[in-house]
């Protein structure tokens, strides 16, 4: 990494210019709406207070190497001389801009809007810094960076970077600490390993890749993810499924004592976590809404990722599953002796509606309608009753109850005001 005129001098270590590609300051901050508060005056942390704009220099390659999410460094008025201190921004939107394009009118003539766009084309691959720059969008993490006699650490808290500064960028391994030196510390764990048994790594942060540099692993506190509620959230097609199935296999191979419960109503997971289903080391079971008896229905009655629709990959394991009994019906779990009562009430019921009259079931076509016909009728007289009872008008009441009789007024009082009263049904034995 070359050296940065300025204040990055002696900082190389903790941050990256992309070898002299990257050269940018804080430009304007822009408040935003307050947040809400908790009580006593505390912000609740849920917004951001401000967001940033950072103008950067532009370089022929410089969209290549900037992404979104990578974090910034502005010194703030903190600083002090025994310790320098920087806000940290992450950068949330990207823009390049071109000089001659600014002031293009959309009312004027139309070939030469065009003709002042296609000359503009040949700009992008110079480094001409006269005519073109990159806006940048940043908001705070609510950290911030400290630099001092003890090394850099990171320290949790609002601040506010200096208008101006120069927008340091840091670089992997600054990334790599700041995610993963607290968690790693709790997971005692040091080095990397070949075997998912013993790497608790969950995945890679994706930062860095277009310059060639080595991925940044992502570490998770597993115990703490269990003491507290955590959520997922992303658009369709984001993910959330595929992260979620790989923390619960890390922490079934790196907590002995976790027992995980999913329900899984769109019935995704057994894809997901076929590997966990079929292994033998890690007891498990899958409990099915319907018999399964080979890999094939296995495979038709559960969700796939889409390119994996109509393949048979994954058939193997499938069928491993079956082979250890790990897939079961969900009938085959439930109590014996509760299915056999269910049957023979079933079956008794069948045989007292085999023993009814053949009169009563040539009737039984004017019995529903009859009854029907009787509850609107009762509905209707009662709707007075509880429209006066609603608003503690006992009196009124009492003098539309005369209409509606005793044992009517006496079921609306009884009945929710919402309700719908209607006569009991006698059991049809």
């Amino acid at each position: 990494m070359s050296t940065q005129e300025g204040s990055s001098k002696g900082y190389e270590e903790y941050f990256t210019d992309f070898e002299g590609r990257f050269k940018a300051r804080l430009s304007r901050v822009i408040p935003s709406r307050a947040p809400q508060l908790q009580g006593e005056g505390r912000f609740s942390g849920i917004s951001a207070r401000y967001d940033c704009r950072i103008k950067v220099e532009y370089h022929s390659e410089i969209m290549k190497l900037l992404e979104e999410g990578m974090l910034l460094a502005v010194r703030n008025f903190r600083s002090a001389e025994e310790s320098e201190r920087f806000t940290l921004l992450e950068i949330s939107k990207i823009l390049p801009e071109h000089f001659g394009l600014r002031g293009l009118s959309d009312h004027s003539y139309y070939p030469m809007q065009f003709e002042i766009i296609e000359q503009a084309v040949p700009d992008w691959s110079t480094d001409d810094r006269s005519t073109m720059m990159v806006h940048a969008s940043a908001i705070p993490i609510n950290y911030d960076l400290v630099l001092g006699p003890k090394g850099p650490e990171f320290l949790k808290g609002f601040s506010f970077p200096k208008l101006g500064e120069e927008a340091l960028l840091l670089n992997s391994r600054m990334i790599n600490r700041m995610y993963n030196e607290s968690v790693l510390e709790r997971l005692q764990w040091k080095g990397e390993a070949a075997d998912v048994w013993d790497d608790p790594r969950v995945g890679t942060i994706r930062m860095f890749l277009s310059h060639g540099r080595d991925l940044i692993p992502m570490y998770l506190d597993f115990e703490s993810l269990l003491r507290y509620h955590f959520g997922i959230f992303s658009f369709t097609g984001g993910g959330k499924s595929n992260l979620m199935a790989n923390i619960l296999r890390r922490m079934l191979f790196h907590l002995p004592d976790c027992k995980v419960v999913i329900f899984d109503v769109s019935c995704e997971y057994p894809f997901l976590l076929a590997d966990i289903f079929s292994n033998d080391r890690i007891p498990s079971l899958l409990v099915l809404d319907g018999e399964t008896s080979s890999a094939a229905e296995l495979a038709n009655s559960i969700v796939k990722p889409k390119q994996f629709e109509d393949e048979e990959r994954a058939n193997p394991l499938f069928q491993r599953m079956l082979d250890l009994g790990r897939v079961e019906d969900v009938a085959l779990r439930a109590n014996p002796r509760r299915l056999a009562r269910e049957a023979g009430a079933a079956r008794d019921r069948g045989r007292r509606r085999a023993r009814r009259p053949r009169e009563a079931a040539s009737a039984g076509g004017r019995a529903p309608r009859q009854r029907r016909a009787q509850q609107q009728r009762l509905h209707q007289r009662l709707q007075p009753v509880r429209a006066c009872l609603r608003v503690g008008q006992r009196g009124r009441a009492d003098a539309i109850r005369r209409s509606a009789g005793t044992g009517a007024y006496r079921a609306a009082r009884r009945r929710p005001v919402c309700g719908v009263v209607v006569p009991r049904r006698q059991h049809p034995g």
